[in-house]
């Protein structure tokens, strides 16, 4: 397999490695050490980390002559990111290795194996520095002061409450200590506060190059389990005993992802690349927590969170990963609320806000509910799975009528307040979940427009048409009253809420962008909004704005209140082009493929609203990788699937320099579609590989693709 990227420079910049039960945070040096920031000054946050706690600190190899250390990561030559792993090359007193950085796909565990050329100096030892860790993901920084920590004679083992952490490896070493020097503080990292900073919880692991043999293989493995030490015992030396497997399997794992999913090529080298890496990142954010979903983002938003799926999905399904967005979308139906919950914040039929392993969970977001009836729908129209809808009715219905209980006046507009009484968490909020934007914010009604009209749809489909009817029709209210009540014609916007005593707040959010993405406004009020959106006051060259620069609540470092999200950038990509804007739709694609090029296949979850920098932000965040991927297939493919009809939909919005594009695995029904475009002679090549009879509708021509055909169409109008 090729490595997606090969890294040059940026070498603290971190990279996540992930399976089912754990991820890993590294340098693109190939060491556990990286700094971030997170609330503050940056800190070091390599290490093992298997949700819902960091297992460890950072680990990080040493190399020693006679009395001089220095770290191995300060010798790298060489380091190529693979999704599946990362291998780096050093060369350190005259001796060649390579190491390679791995998370077991079953695995709560990681593994590195180190490579080393033959070494005849007695006096070159490898040393493994280890910072023990054990507490939950949000304790940012903070050092659990309960930590107990063994040495034995194969590696060290640590306690933490009910966690047990293993760090050993395949070649007994020649020395194992505890330590309290520290290694890790490259540049700015900060001391970390330590709850008990007299007890010594650092282990060194000591290696005799000249001792290793013919083979030359140092194998790590660092495990952790909520079962006791003898089972975190028992999973590093799985990890051990089959390294080569597990490495040989994540291989194979991101390439078939990578292979078997809609692919892109473009002219775009940069749009190419961005795209595989992006995919790459969506696999790496997949758990067992114990269902499979996707992480919100790490290395801190490791559990599921409905808000954030909403997003999510809808890519997993472009793509063809249909049985990820099906499983995902039943988490949150499987929680659904049967009764109102008041310590937890839940109304009957309101999705948990999120879900994780040993997490506490909790209802409450004023937002989520009103996206699964989309998001069915938009599973049943993808798949065709009428038997799924029909199995989960009942459960449609009542996210549906969640809605009527939140207009609370009968005004047909959804009220959005704190509930009391909020025990845990922001309790009712939008996904500003940092600011209060009470009582009737514009993409709850947005949101609740398209629910309506998505239940309707299903409910057509299973013939049920009084009811369809009647959803149908309150969907038109519902955007009707939004187009009245939000308009801010003076400002050429929209208002961003209504409050309480009926005023309306004037202040320039991305928000309104739900709106036109999934209701269709009127064309002349979108492009108003759109070109409101380019000023750089709320537009920035990395991306869009939280709130315009000269609202006087605008701040660069305020998460919600100024700073530059992805997730906005890609809705209004997706916005320009569905209003025929592919120039500035193809803008914003091409300064998110910027970022996750530069960031080495991550993609942050904020920047600061003055300058490109991420800040308080996940160094991966799945809703970013997601709305780069859809904004392409969605928006500028203008691909849209009903695989109900069996029938596939392009309108392609290209730069108009590009004379060709190539997709693959196009799944529709029970068929993958391959499609070959030559944009300056107007032909096009169709191949279906499937069982069904699939109609692809492009460029005002409707092409019949028999099972297993082929066809070349010649002479179509592109323009």
């Amino acid at each position: 397999m090729e490595p997606l990227i090969m890294y040059k420079d940026n070498w603290d910049y971190p990279v996540i490695l992930g399976g089912k039960k754990a991820f890993i945070v590294l340098s693109r040096r190939g060491v556990l050490s990286t700094p971030w920031s997170r609330y503050g000054p940056k800190i070091d946050f390599g290490g093992l980390y298997t949700p819902p706690i960091r297992a460890t600190g950072p680990i990080i190899p040493l190399i020693q002559l006679n009395d001089k250390i220095e770290k191995l990561g300060d010798h790298v030559t060489k380091s190529m990111y693979f999704g599946s792993h990362l291998e780096a090359s050093y060369l350190a007193y005259g001796i060649k290795i390579k190491s390679i950085s791995y998370v077991p796909h079953r695995l709560p565990a990681a593994l590195i194996v180190f490579d080393i050329e033959r070494c005849v100096e007695e006096a070159i030892e490898l040393k493994l520095y280890l910072e023990t860790w054990g507490g939950p993901l949000e304790q940012d920084g903070i050092l659990p002061d309960n930590t107990e920590i063994y040495l034995y004679q194969g590696g060290a083992a640590y306690e933490v409450d009910e966690w047990s952490v293993v760090v050993q490896s395949n070649i007994k070493p020649t020395n194992i200590e505890l330590d309290t020097r520290e290694y890790k503080k490259p540049g700015p990292i900060k001391t970390l506060p330590t709850a008990n900073p007299d007890k010594i919880r650092n282990a060194i692991i000591t290696w005799k190059l000249n001792k290793l043999g013919e083979d030359g293989k140092i194998v790590m493995s660092i495990s952790s389990s909520d079962k006791g030490l003898g089972t975190a015992l028992k999973y590093s030396r799985e990890a051990i005993k089959n390294w080569a497997y597990y490495l040989e399997e994540n291989i194979h794992r991101y390439r078939d992802y990578l292979e078997n999913t809609l692919s892109i090529e473009t002219p775009s080298p940069e749009i190419n690349l961005a795209y595989k890496l992006a995919k790459a990142a969506l696999e790496t954010l997949k758990s067992e927590q114990p269902e499979i979903g996707v992480a919100a983002g790490y290395p801190w938003f490791a559990r599921f969170w409905s808000r954030d799926a909403a997003w999510i999905i809808p890519t997993l399904l472009l793509i063809g990963d249909h049985g990820t967005a099906r499983e995902y979308i039943d988490i949150f139906l499987r929680y659904q609320a049967k009764r109102e919950y008041k310590v937890l914040g839940g109304l009957k039929g309101e999705v948990l806000m999120h879900y994780g392993y040993k997490s506490l969970f909790y209802y409450g977001a004023a937002d989520s509910t009103l996206y699964y009836p989309i998001l069915i729908n938009k599973y049943l129209k993808t798949t065709g799975d009428i038997e799924y809808v029909k199995k989960r009715w009942k459960k449609i219905i009542n996210l549906v009528e969640w809605g009527y209980y939140k207009d609370l006046d009968g005004d047909q507009l959804i009220e959005h307040e704190l509930r009391e009484p909020a025990k845990f968490f922001f309790i009712d909020t939008t996904r500003m979940d940092t600011i209060y934007r009470g009582i009737r914010p514009i993409e709850i009604q947005a949101l609740w427009s398209a629910a309506l009209r998505s239940a309707a749809e299903m409910a057509t489909q299973l013939g049920i048409d009084k009811q369809a009817k009647k959803w149908l029709r309150e969907s038109e209210q519902v955007k009707q009253k939004l187009m009245d009540e939000y308009w801010n014609s003076r400002e050429g916007y929209f208002y961003d809420r209504i409050l309480g005593d009926g005023s309306k707040d004037p202040s320039i959010r991305p928000n309104a962008l739900i709106a036109l993405y999934l209701l269709d406004i009127p064309r002349e009020l979108a492009i108003k909004a759109l070109d409101r959106l380019k000023k750089p006051d709320i537009l920035t060259p990395w991306g869009l704005r939280t709130l315009s620069s000269y609202d006087m609540k605008y701040a660069p470092d305020k998460y919600h209140n100024g700073m530059v999200w992805p997730l906005v950038t890609g809705w209004l990509a997706l916005a320009n082009y569905k209003y025929g804007r592919k120039d500035e739709g193809y803008s914003l694609i091409e300064t998110m493929a910027r970022q996750i090029i530069r960031e080495g296949g991550m993609y942050a979850e904020v920047y600061r609203g003055d300058r490109e920098e991420p800040q308080y932000s996940c160094i991966l965040q799945a809703w970013s990788i997601t709305l780069y991927i859809q904004s392409i297939i969605e928006g500028m493919m203008g691909i849209d699937i009903d695989s109900i009809n069996n029938r596939l939909y392009l309108d392609p919005k290209p730069p108009n320099q590009w004379s060709w594009i190539i997709l693959r695995n196009i799944a529709v029904g029970g068929a993958k579609l391959d499609i070959d475009m030559d944009l300056n002679k107007g032909i096009i090549a169709i191949s279906n590989s499937g069982d069904k009879k699939i109609t692809v509708s492009i460029w005002d021509s409707e092409i019949e693709m028999p099972p297993k055909s082929k066809k070349v169409i010649e002479k179509l109008n592109v323009d």
